[in-house]
């Protein structure tokens, strides 16, 4: 009797233990290509290159949007990681929460993997989300959030994003929650009034993603008409 007793007891604090154990593992969770991001061995001097590279790109589009008619232009993940692991925490770290660090990016066919580490108290783990962007209408970028996740818990996607959309309207960008049928869709509005030549107003047309390759497009217009709206879906890739 004494036997079963201490069977049941070793069992009731066992079970407990093991969840509390795999709760504990999936927080810790980190994806595979987020791991591969971090374990990255190129030296740095290449990395650095490819934050270059990422900003070359970056004024070419700036230019193109200023001065031609037509524009597009194309981001690897390879100069978007670059960047993030070089320039952003040296240079611009004020762009991100104190307790958010070490963003990465992977670009798949049609959505953008994402993920970062994040710190709260004394837990550390990493957040990741998947991602799928198209252009909704003139200067209106889509973000469909297909999936949010703390290791390997989802997570409400307004937990994770709420506070940022607030601090960047504050800030003076213009960013708004929709649904379109399936997903919470994050509605970035990019200023549609400014026209370089004090005519035509440079449009965002296009944001495709393929296998580690980001391409951006657009064009000068006069007006908006015939631009699709939110309840389109977006493109089949």
């Amino acid at each position: 009797m004494n036997r079963k007793r201490w069977v049941i007891t070793v069992g009731f604090v066992a079970v407990p233990a093991l969840f509390v154990a795999a709760f504990s593992l999936s927080l810790k969770f980190q994806p595979s290509f987020y791991q591969t991001a971090l374990a990255d061995g190129a030296p740095r001097d290449v990395r650095r290159e490819q934050a270059k590279v990422f900003v070359q790109t970056t004024l070419q589009l700036v230019d193109g949007i200023r001065n031609e008619d037509r524009w597009s232009h194309e981001f690897t993940e390879d100069a978007v990681n670059g960047w993030l692991a070089e320039d952003l925490p040296l240079k611009y770290s004020e762009l991100l929460p104190p307790e958010v660090t070490s963003p990465r990016v992977k670009f798949e066919k049609g959505t953008l993997l994402l993920a970062f580490q994040l710190r709260h108290g004394m837990w550390k783990g990493v957040v990741s989300g998947k991602v799928r962007p198209w252009v909704t209408g003139p200067n209106q970028l889509a973000l469909e959030i297909q999936s949010a996740r703390i290791g390997l818990m989802p997570v409400p996607v307004d937990e994770i994003f709420g506070d940022f959309v607030k601090e960047m309207n504050n800030a003076g960008w213009r960013i708004e929650w929709k649904n379109n049928g399936r997903q919470d869709v994050l509605v970035v509005i990019l200023d549609g009034n400014y026209s370089p030549d004090g005519g035509r107003r440079p449009v965002l047309e296009a944001v495709s993603l393929e296998s580690g390759l980001l391409r951006i497009s657009g064009r000068r217009m006069a007006d908006a008409a015939g631009a699709p709206r939110l309840a389109d879906k977006p493109p089949v890739q």
